[in-house]
């Protein structure tokens, strides 16, 4: 038998199996007789894999690893090619589909992938969606602990595949244990586990796959989640859950998906629980159940997990070596895990962010928040954190009764902290049981049939919460803003404005400073932002920051007002910066600290630097905010592109064109993989490109790049939007270097119109457009015009950061002054 089936031997081999798989033994031997009488080749085929499947135990049943290292060592070629990709070695198997090491040759450019490969007998319609939902997850989650989606596509013989990022390292399991690390070290890697998961779900989707061998860690220790084959956008129906069921592994799975429930991000939450319990133990709960399916899922249904430190002290005591100490894991950490391993979904962490800042707390010796802690505990927790105070208070024993009176007043305050977590923690659960609900019923089997989108989600969701929860109308404002952000992210304005307004006109009415209000407003400024109110914006941002006061959401309202500032014009450019040095303030005084939101105003900032001539400022805090950002985010996520575009910027300020270029073009292949490269973000990059390449004086090059970037900001964006100008006057510029000079001036007329719309006459933006103007009149022999104008435009460049006046002091070189 060809060691690569054809397509059509392939399907057979598919439909066969799925059909035998069903079957008992007397039955699969009947069928066999039956429908292969005259093809014994497929025949012994099948009856190799069902042999197989026949030896595995219980567990080993469901792993799709055993039977497919049995039915795929069959002689191959030393290498064969698939969509431009060399397979060399497979490196493993699992979950229906097998994985090369894999290499190909691009721009000279040697690539190494791990290639993942439908495995023959697998192929059925849902398996094949399964590939086609992996590739695209994969190429909208972009954060740098996640391995990188490459390639996709079919092969000759019918298979789907997908090419991914090649990680050399080790399961974080091993990894920890090779490498003998404390429970600290654990934990940090077990963080970025996390916040890869996180991740994941601000973009709507749940792994639901989450196990040591799906998480590798690098020889320079970086975490990569692997292997979202099973997992599930939040708006996909429910057919997926019942399609993915059969690969889950029993040990690692929760219990609503072993009761065959739909999976949440609470899934995620208890899946990391698992993950993190075996990290700590170096043992899985309920371990001892081994070979005994039923047993197992009902403790992991049933039973409470035994306490990591019970199962460390036991492995000790049977001789096996850990690097932790079992002390490490009684209390607070205990509880963290606890807390993530509840059986029911909405009794865990609301949030895998929540998960994290209880272990942030742990590690700082703080109070976490999977129990209402006790007065004692808080108290201890103080102590632990300044052990020199304690001991001071401890030898001043004529003080005692005021320390005494000092921790009432603090047990007091306490108290009413509580209080506030638990109306905060009663608010999540409704917002969050509400969600649930409504995200269940894009389950065609509560839908009728219907197969509902996002959209169609929430906007049945806007019309339940006009009447939901009358009694409680902080749920009902803090679910308004929810799907009022979500609509925004989908790029529904109008729907997300008119939410978000309900919501702040509910959190006024609460009164006093609140961060709640400030949040809303907040977004109601980005979304005021993102379609050019910029007054409007300004005004709700700096309503934002008085709601805020000094409260928590100080520092993100601070930063949303200094962004709105900073696109207006420039009279507010140092208003701006001031702004943003407030914000950043308030971002280094949280607790925790938020590293990347510190890192993003910072790199907000240094945009004002720029347009004030502040380079060498700009650019150190442009690559300070990278090198957070990058390693967290991966090169791809739309902050970090945005870091690099203003790095480019940076170049084509200071005269180096080629080097703006290389940039420009870096960040159009990364934001044309996550936005497409039909879209206004990447139109605007290659705006920047074509003024890069006029730079160069690749004036044919340029005026390309200028038409491609202007027929997709004419296509999204309305007719006299700023960025249409931005171009207009770049493409303008390009045409008079081509001797196309009507078609230059009819450009720069329009730009012209469009900026008068937006700014003031004195404005740097129009003094430019009209430089281009002065050349293109020149050009066709209204020289004395030209110098006149080319003046009047020259007293506001002459007054801007470069590369202004240098472009005004070239033209004033062609045009020539006023006589």
């Amino acid at each position: 038998m060809s060691p690569w089936p054809d397509a059509a031997r392939w399907r057979a081999l598919d439909a066969a199996l799925r059909v035998l798989l069903e079957l008992e033994a007397d039955a699969q031997a009947a069928w066999l007789a039956r429908h292969c009488a005259t093809q014994p080749d497929l025949a012994d085929e099948l009856r190799r894999l069902l042999g197989h499947a026949r030896r595995a135990g219980p567990l080993e049943a469901l792993d799709a690893a055993r039977l497919l290292d049995e039915a795929l060592d069959a002689a191959r070629p030393a290498a064969i090619e698939i969509g431009g990709w060399r397979l060399w070695q497979r490196i493993g198997a699992g979950g229906m589909a097998e994985v090369f090491l894999a290499e190909r040759v691009h721009d000279s450019v040697r690539q190494v992938a791990a290639f993942k490969l439908m495995a023959v007998g697998f192929a059925s319609p849902a398996l094949r969606m399964r590939f086609l939902r992996e590739r695209a997850i994969l190429a909208r989650l972009t954060d740098a602990r996640i391995a990188r989606y490459l390639d996709g596509g079919i092969a000759a013989d019918g298979r789907p595949w997908l090419a991914l990022e090649y990680v050399d390292g080790l399961p974080i399991d091993r990894y920890c244990m090779q490498h003998a690390l404390d429970l600290r070290a654990r934990v940090e890697l077990f963080r970025d586990v996390a916040g890869a998961v996180a991740h994941a779900h601000r973009h709507l989707v749940v792994h639901r796959d989450i196990k040591p061998s799906n998480v590798l860690v690098s020889r320079d220790g970086q975490v990569k989640l692997l292997d979202f084959g099973i997992a599930k956008p939040l708006d996909e129906d429910g057919d997926v859950t019942q399609a993915s069921a059969r690969l889950l592994t029993p040990h690692y799975a929760s219990p609503e998906q072993l009761r065959g429930e739909p999976a949440s991000t609470a899934t995620d939450v208890f899946l990391l629980g698992l993950l993190l319990y075996e990290l700590a133990c170096d043992e899985r709960p309920f371990a001892t159940y081994d070979g005994d399916r039923v047993a197992l899922e009902r403790a992991l249904c049933e039973c409470e997990s035994p306490r990591p430190a019970d199962v460390l002290e036991r492995r000790r005591s049977a001789g096996h070596v850990t690097s932790v100490a079992p002390r490490a894991l009684r209390g607070d950490f205990e509880r963290i895990v606890s807390h993530a391993l509840q059986k029911e979904p909405e009794q865990r962490y609301s949030s895998v962010d929540a998960f994290d800042r209880d272990l942030v707390a742990w590690f700082a010796g703080e109070p976490i928040a999977a129990r209402a802690a006790t007065w004692g505990e808080r108290a201890g927790a103080l102590v632990r954190r300044h052990r020199l105070v304690a001991a001071a208070v401890a030898g001043a024993l004529v003080v005692s009764f005021a320390y005494a009176g000092a921790l009432v007043a603090q047990n007091r305050q306490v108290r009413a902290q509580r209080d506030a977590a638990r109306i905060e923690a009663a608010k999540a659960a409704a917002t969050r049981d509400f969600l649930v609900e409504l995200f269940e019923q894009a389950d065609p089997a509560k839908s009728e049939g219907e197969n509902l989108s996002v959209g169609k989600v929430l906007d049945a969701g806007s019309e339940r919460i006009a009447g939901a929860f009358p009694s409680q109308p902080r749920v009902r404002a803090d679910l308004l803003y929810t799907i009022g952000r979500v609509h925004h992210a989908l790029g529904s304005h109008s729907r997300a404005r008119s939410l978000l307004e309900q919501a702040i006109d509910l959190q006024r009415g609460f009164g006093g400073v609140s961060d709640d209000l400030a949040r809303d407003l907040t977004e109601l400024a980005a979304i005021e932002r993102d379609d050019s109110h910029l007054d409007r914006a300004i005004e709700r941002a700096r309503e934002a920051v008085r709601a805020a006061g000094d409260g928590g959401g100080n520092a993100a309202a601070l930063h949303g007002l200094g962004i709105a500032l900073s696109m207006r014009d420039a009279g507010d450019y140092a208003e701006g910066v001031a702004v943003f040095d407030r914000a950043i303030a308030a971002y280094r005084r949280q607790q925790p600290p938020d590293p990347l939101a510190l890192a993003e105003a910072q790199a907000d900032r240094a945009g004002l630097y720029m347009h004030l001539g502040r380079v060498d400022e700009a650019e150190a805090a442009l690559r300070a905010s990278l090198a957070v950002m990058a390693p967290r985010l991966g090169d791809r996520a739309p902050g970090v592109t945005a870091v690099l575009y203003n790095l480019a910027r940076l170049q084509e300020q200071r005269g180096d064109y080629a080097g703006a270029a290389t940039d420009f073009a870096r960040v159009i292949a990364a934001e044309s993989t996550v936005f497409g490269a039909d879209s206004v973000d990447v139109a605007i990059d290659r705006t920047r490109l074509a003024y890069a390449q006029s730079g160069q004086r690749r004036y044919e090059r340029a005026a390309v790049s200028f038409a491609a970037a202007l027929a997709v900001l004419r296509a999204k964006l309305p007719p006299d939007h700023k960025r249409i100008a931005e171009n207009l006057m770049g493409y303008a510029e390009a045409l008079v270097e081509l001797d196309r000079v009507d078609e230059a001036t009819r450009t720069i007329d329009e730009a012209l119109r469009i900026l008068a719309r937006h700014f003031g006459d004195d404005d740097w933006r129009i003094a430019e457009a009209r430089r281009v103007l002065a050349r293109a009149w020149h050009a066709s022999g209204r020289s004395d015009e030209a110098r006149r104008l080319l003046q009047r435009a020259g007293a506001v460049l002459l007054q801007q950061p470069a590369p202004y006046p240098e472009r005004y002091r070239a033209t004033l070189a062609v045009v020539g002054a006023p006589h």
